[in-house]
């Protein structure tokens, strides 16, 4: 039988090791952030190590990108540069150490590093993005991200990579 766990994020089971769909947390710190046309979505998951904080998970995460994900970014900031929008450092790393408000994860800045919830942020001509990891209680984690849509070119962008 694979192990499962039920909770008030998304009322639905979620198997171990997996991520599931569900609403954006009603402690989120993205709510709220919505203006005008936009774009948001949330994926709950559970890890076995309790002793993970949301930092920690942030950092597993994001901190070392694999080899195939740093390449996508290479080729979409040749393609996205063209059209005005910011680009990321193509070989970004970050360390645990770095994981503090005001400290750049890439393109984004680091806006909130707490136990509970990690937040990052960039804010562009084309459109405003923000990611947000959060703990909750049982271990549960989710991942939450909203765009905010300024212009043509970024409603165009958010068209082809959603």
């Amino acid at each position: 039988m694979e192990n499962t766990t039920k909770h008030a994020i998304n009322r639905q089971p979620i198997p171990q090791g997996k991520a599931v769909d569900c609403p954006l947390p009603e402690n989120c710190s993205l709510n709220g952030m919505a203006k005008g046309k936009g774009y948001q979505d949330a994926f709950a998951f559970q890890l076995k190590d309790q002793t993970q904080d949301a930092r920690s998970v942030y950092l597993a995460i994001f901190g070392q990108l694999p080899k195939p994900v740093r390449f996508m970014i290479s080729l979409r900031n040749k393609l996205v540069g063209l059209f005005g929008f910011e680009t990321s450092p193509e070989g970004m790393t970050i360390t645990a150490d770095k994981i503090k408000e005001g400290a750049k994860a890439g393109a984004m800045t680091i806006l909130k590093a707490t136990g509970e919830e990690v937040i990052v942020g960039s804010e562009e001509r084309h459109m405003a993005v923000w990611l947000s990891l959060q703990k909750h209680p049982d271990n549960l984690y989710t991942l939450s991200s909203r765009v905010n849509l300024h212009t043509g070119i970024g409603r165009a962008y958010m068209q082809l990579i959603k």
